[in-house]
């Protein structure tokens, strides 16, 4: 390993949250260079989403903080897995177990819309945390979204994880945070991941065969929107409204669902 890649790997080890707040400055320097904070805000009305699982949710004031707020707003966020949610809402599913919760959509958003629901948000980034709790303040729902920074076994042990439903999204760590001790906890929870293949080759594979004996697996893959879709990008140009549905993806990036048997 060359020596500045050992100096990134010392810094995630030693100081795990200073890092993360790093690459979440990141990503907000790179949205705001690259015009999507901008198409955000020119949709943004009263900063409520418009459509999906959590249509009513309102996001905190600054956008440049929210990843993908405009996709956010108009609804077409990860439309792919919204089914898992909305199913979940309408199950009244007691625990939801947000795992990387960044500026708190999922984890606010099932609270929000699910009154049975209380939930469990972890985050590294102190900046996240704050983003998260800020938003379950202004959507009224801060006494059900439990915040934390890092999750391991010992934060799931405590959790009522019964049922519930948990979503990881920690940027090619799953297969490390997914190991012999955390599997088994999770063996009775539908379990929705954030696969990074471009970070860690091979993981959908490996995370099929860690849960093979407990869930049933199926990968769900991203499809193409078109802004006819979505009422609210009506005023925006062409170029404007793509950048207001990108999500910015590698090709190697899924999701993998799994279902307990």
């Amino acid at each position: 390993m060359a020596a500045p890649d050992l100096v990134r790997d010392l810094a995630r080890r030693l100081t795990p949250g200073l890092m993360a707040d790093r690459a979440r400055r990141y990503e907000r320097r790179y949205r705001e260079r690259m015009g999507v904070t901008a198409v955000a805000e020119a949709i943004a009305g009263d900063r409520r989403v418009s459509a999906g699982p959590f249509a009513g949710m309102q996001l905190r004031a600054s956008l440049a903080e929210v990843d993908v707020a405009s996709a956010k707003l108009v609804g077409s966020y990860e439309r792919e897995i919204a089914d898992i949610f909305s199913d979940a809402i309408a199950a009244g599913v007691p625990a939801f177990v947000d795992v990387g919760c960044a500026d708190g959509y999922y984890a606010v958003g099932m609270a929000f819309a699910s009154s049975a629901t209380t939930t469990y948000a972890f985050d590294l980034a102190p900046s996240a945390r704050r983003i998260c709790r800020e938003t379950a303040q202004a959507n009224r729902v801060a006494e059900r979204v439990r915040i934390g920074g890092r999750c391991d076994a010992a934060a799931l042990r405590v959790l009522p994880l019964q049922g519930a439903l948990v979503l990881l999204d920690i940027e090619g760590a799953e297969v490390d945070f997914l190991d012999g001790e955390t599997a088994d906890l999770l063996a009775h929870c539908q379990i929705v991941i954030e696969v990074h293949e471009d970070n860690l080759p091979g993981a959908g594979a490996s995370l099929r065969k860690r849960f093979a004996a407990t869930h049933l697996a199926r990968a769900v893959t991203q499809a193409p929107r078109d802004p006819a879709d979505y009422e609210r990008l009506a005023g925006l140009s062409v170029e404007q409204a793509r950048l207001a549905l990108a999500e910015h993806r590698g090709p190697a990036l899924h999701w993998l669902v799994l279902t307990p048997r």
